[in-house]
Parts: structure tokens; sequence; C-alpha cells
């Protein structure tokens, strides 16, 4: 194979292991050829308050206290419906702090190990598959919790009280239904016991420093870029190997999805038909879920955030728009990535599973929400 070849061999690798950053580096480039580059059209802000909480997230993550907590439940379940109930709890208030996607990085692969021991449980599948919904739905709450919710409180300069006074219907609701769900589990009694996971206790105080400090940023009450600073010289000191929890390529993704969104918005019949259409809240609502499912809900945030003004539909729509499709959300993508790395279920069964689950709750979360709106 000559060099050509081999160079086209390995683009063509690299494009289909990154297909989201490699479709947004298109689109970007068309984007700016149509209309103009323009650095403003990027939300620095944004990508250094990601980048900070990235980092941040990969010392929790480190810490072990997570897959410790996992596994002290998965000891204290006397059968696997109470041990569903405990994850799904568990993975739930997980993603309010660290994120649906550090949730299900961290926890479901412990999960899908222990089904080793378990191979007669006919609700794993299932449980599998709420699990990924609960990380989304624990995910909708507090401002930095997702990377939509911090967009969106960043462009709108959203109260704290007022973003979670506006989610807070929407976690409740999410969690009870998450509740009735774990009726539906299989009940099986558990004799197996896991052994205890590492904690790392010198990473822990450094990750609740960290966070606070991040806080500190979204909350406006520490210049961000400072605050970025400061944890990349602190992971440089601690332990340089955490970088590879900063999500580069995420990160340029997210910056030309603003340089598309910034062009997009420059087109006089689009920013026409936004005046006449987009300012409803229904429209908002339902078009956020609606192109949430076929690009995801972080860029359909992106898209959204300059046409309308119609805030808390579009919160209500782009969190529940991460229920549905495989890309709908990032986490949906990672829970089927860690499937195929297990043994334990075949990831063909484990994705009919999970379109059903995903959009039963879509359907049902985005009627109920048409009707509060």
């Amino acid at each position: 194979m000559n060099r050509k070849n081999v160079m086209m061999t390995k683009l063509f690798t690299w494009t289909k292991e990154n297909v989201l950053l490699s479709v947004a580096g298109i689109l970007a480039v068309f984007a700016i050829l149509l209309g103009q580059f323009d650095l403003s059209f990027i939300n620095f802000n944004v990508l250094a308050t990601l980048g900070g909480l990235m980092l941040v997230l990969g010392l929790f993550a480190e810490s072990g206290l997570l897959r410790r907590l996992t596994v002290l439940l998965i000891n204290h379940s006397d059968n696997t419906r109470q041990l569903g109930g405990h994850l799904i709890v568990l993975y739930f208030f997980a993603s309010f702090f660290l994120s649906n996607d550090i949730a299900i990085l961290t926890l479901l692969p412990i999960y899908l190990k222990l089904l080793r021991r378990l191979p007669s449980f006919r609700g794993q599948i299932l449980l599998a598959g709420l699990i990924a919904v609960a990380a989304n739905l624990g995910g909708v709450f507090f401002p930095f919790s997702n990377p939509q919710n911090l967009i969106i409180h960043r462009t709108f300069a959203v109260p704290f009280t007022s973003f979670v006074l506006w989610m807070l219907p929407l976690a409740v609701t999410g969690f009870l239904l998450l509740l009735v769900s774990c009726f539906l589990i299989e009940r099986q009694a558990i004799n197996e016991t896991v052994a205890e996971e590492p904690l790392d206790q010198s990473l822990l105080p450094w990750a609740l420093i960290g966070m606070v400090i991040m806080l500190a940023a979204v909350f406006s009450l520490l210049n961000v870029y400072l605050a970025f600073g400061i944890i990349v010289i602190g992971i440089m000191l601690l332990r340089p190997a955490l970088f590879r929890y900063l999500d580069v390529k995420l990160l340029l993704t997210f910056a030309c999805f603003f340089i598309i969104v910034g062009n997009v918005t420059n087109i006089e019949a689009v920013s026409n038909w936004v005046q006449t259409h987009v300012q409803d809240s229904t429209v908002t609502y339902l078009l956020s879920i609606l192109t949430s499912q076929f690009v995801s809900k972080v860029p359909t945030t992106m898209l959204m955030t300059p046409l309308t003004n119609q805030v808390q539909a579009l919160l209500w729509g782009v969190n529940i728009g991460g229920l549905g499709t495989f890309i709908a959300s990032l986490a949906n993508i990672l829970a089927i990535n860690c499937v195929k790395q297990s043994d334990t279920m075949t990831t063909r069964s484990f994705m009919k599973s999970f379109l059903v689950t995903n959009g039963v709750y879509l359907l049902v979360l985005t009627g109920i929400f048409y009707l509060a709106l």
C-alpha cells in the first residue's frame, strides 16, 4: 500500500471514530465560505467553563467515590428489583453534580460487570436502559449539570433560583416515573457480593476545591478564564495524566457549532422565519425536542439560543430531547459504547430495549410538559 493510500485509510478511520467532529468541521467550513469567520461567534466563556468542569469531574471519577458508592449499594441489595432502584437513584442524583456523561462512564461498567454473576437475571437489559434514562433526567437540574444547561444559563443570564425552579418539575416528574419503572424489573434474589472498590482519598479534597472554583465561575463570582487557569495549573502539579478528561475534540465540536450558528443566524431568511415562528413557546419547545433527535441536544441548544426568547420552553425542550434516539445525547452513545465493550449482553438487544424505553419516556414527558407550557 503506497503512502497516499495509507494516509487516506488513516483519514477515513479517524473520521469514522470522530463522526460528530468531522460533520461539524465540514459544516463550519461551508458556513465560513458562504458567510464569514468571526471569532465573536465562538462563546469562549462557555468553552472555558466546560473545559474546567471536565477536569474537575475527572478528579471525582479518578477518586473512585462513585464506584465505591455503587458497590456499597450492590452489596446492600437483597434482590434485583431493589438493586435496580438503588442504582437508578444513584445515577439520577450523581448526574445532578457530575453530569450524565461522567455518571455513565463511571458507573455503568460496574453494573455490567456485576451481570456476569447474575446470568439468569432477565431484567438486565431493561435496567441498563433505565440507568441511561436516569442519567439523562438527573442531569437536567442545575446549570452546571450539562452543557446545554450551562449554555442557556450563560446566554440568557438566568438567575440560579429561577433556573432550578423551572427545572424542578421536570426533575421530580422524571424521578417519579423512574421509581414506577422499577416495578417492571424482575425480582430475583442476589446472593453475590462485589469486592470493594479502591478509594483515592488524596484526590477527593482537590476535587471538592476544584468544584467550588468552577461553581464560582458558573455563578460569575470568579472570572471564568482565571478559574480555568487555576484548574489547569492544579492538574499539572497534582496529576498530569488527568488531562485525558479534557475532551478537546468535544470542545472543538462545540466551537464549530458556534461558527455554524453564528453564520446561520446572520441569514436574513432565517431571521425573518424566526421572528414569525420561534418566538412562540410551543414552537420553541417542540422544535427543540424534534431537532435534538437528529443533531443532539447540545448543538440544538447552540442553534436555538440566538433565535428565541422562550427560555423555559427551550430548557424543557432540549432536556427532554436528550431522550429518544441514540444521537439525542452524548450519554446515550457512551452507554452503547459501554455495552459494546461488555460481554454480558448483546449490543443489538440493548439498542432495541433502549429505543423502546427512551421512546416511552420521551412521549410521556413531551406530553406532560406540553400541557404545562
